[in-house]
């Protein structure tokens, strides 16, 4: 095999790879064009949000409301003119217009002269997360509440070390 056809061979396992990775993902993962327009929606980002692949390819990010456009192209901005940015909460909406609380994350993609071709954008769905800290607060707060105005003592043993 010629030196030539061991890298055509490499980068097309490399693609293959990242092509899997992207499908097989329970995050959703979009990657956007330097216009800000979808390139890749994966499978995780249908579930998620509600749009299938072909209803967003071509078209900006659906997730974000109209009054938030701007910050989201400056968020955009920043996203491909620097390192990109990770763990980022933000509210998004969903296609059937409910909200949802998500962690983001991105990075830049870049040509073989280093610039800025898209952005490769990473999302999770954290709003069971949110709502269970929510709850468990509001669950301390109660117990304080009780433990506070109780007319009987409160006791705490530590049987073991």
């Amino acid at each position: 095999m010629t030196e030539t056809k061991k890298i055509e061979e490499q980068m097309r396992e490399t693609t293959e790879t990242l092509k899997a990775l992207i499908q097989a993902s329970p995050v959703a993962i979009a990657v956007l064009d330097v216009d800000g327009m979808i390139r890749i929606w994966n499978p995780a980002a249908e579930r998620i949000f509600g749009w299938s692949e072909w209803e967003v390819i071509g078209h900006p990010f659906p997730t974000v409301e109209e009054e938030t456009r701007e910050g989201q192209k400056r968020l955009f901005d920043v996203g491909l003119q620097s390192e990109g940015f990770v763990g980022l909460e933000l509210p998004r909406k969903k296609r059937d217009g409910t909200v949802i609380d998500v962690n983001l994350s991105a990075a830049p993609l870049h040509d073989a002269s280093g610039a800025a071709t898209g952005l490769m954008v990473l999302i999770s769905d954290i709003s069971d997360r949110k709502k269970a800290g929510e709850a468990l607060k509001l669950s301390e707060r109660r117990f304080r509440l009780l433990a506070e105005n109780a007319q009987d003592l409160i006791f705490r043993y530590r049987i073991l070390p």
